[in-house]
């Protein structure tokens, strides 16, 4: 809940007058800058508990309670753009007691699993040849492809709803300094921006329609619907075509 689109998650959640429990795994005082506006900007009825890791004995405590759906938002993302990453430990801190924490949510009432997958993951080919390069973050990618298909296969022997929402290129408030940020901070200077990538094909939307599709979403899948995933997105074309729109 205090990256990006977890806070707009929980906030549209919340807005639409749902219980929502946010596990964030460090204590309070270390979210600091970008990270500890978003939790102050939070609504007060959503409910932030602290030093609570997926997996470990207080994570698993708040599972006790009656709820519907497990949304498993956060992922191990240390160095995720650097050739080192460590797939194991992502895959280790990911998957921490997933056994025990499935088999608990499916006794508390838990309907329905929903996994956030990354764009990247489609890079990810598991039969690819050797001799294919792979970008810098592949390593990242692999380990929320691994994790997303562990957990599925759990959910399936446990008789427990799987979907998997597939987040593209949001922007909007509270974004980290990214291409959006920069733009606007270049209009409001009356500055020259330049987009160094003007033909790179994206696919953006804005954070507060990326989180009504997954309210939305969270709501189908609860009420029945056989939805396995969805993918929204909103402008699909070049950064250069999307800088001259924004």
């Amino acid at each position: 809940v205090s990256s990006f689109t977890g806070f707009w998650f929980a906030k549209v959640l919340s807005e639409a007058g749902h219980s929502v429990c946010c596990p964030l795994p460090r204590p309070r005082e270390s979210y600091e800058g970008l990270k500890k506006k978003r939790l102050d900007s939070l609504p007060i009825e959503v409910d932030v508990i602290y030093e609570a890791p997926f997996g470990s004995v207080k994570f698993v405590e708040l599972i006790d309670k009656k709820f519907d759906a497990l949304c498993l938002h956060g992922a191990y993302v240390s160095g995720y753009n650097q050739a080192n990453f460590s797939v194991t430990e992502a895959l280790r801190q990911n998957l921490y007691r997933a056994e025990e924490v499935l088999a608990m949510s499916k006794k508390a009432g838990c309907k329905r699993v929903i996994w956030t997958s990354s764009i990247f993951e489609d890079a990810v080919c598991l039969d690819a040849p050797e001799h294919v390069s792979h970008p810098i973050w592949h390593r990242y990618a692999l380990s929320k492809k691994l994790s997303g298909l562990a957990l599925r296969s759990l959910c399936s022997e446990m008789e427990i709803g799987f979907s998997q929402f597939v987040i593209t290129n949001p922007f909007g408030p509270l974004e980290d300094p990214k291409l959006c940020c920069h733009l606007a901070k270049a209009v409001l200077a009356e500055e020259t921006f330049e987009v160094r990538t003007p033909h790179y094909v994206r696919d953006m939307i804005h954070v507060r329609h990326l989180a009504e599709a997954y309210r939305n979403f969270v709501l189908w899948v609860l009420a029945g619907e056989e939805t396995s995933e969805l993918r929204p997105c909103e402008f699909t074309g070049s950064l250069g075509e999307f800088a001259r729109l924004f």
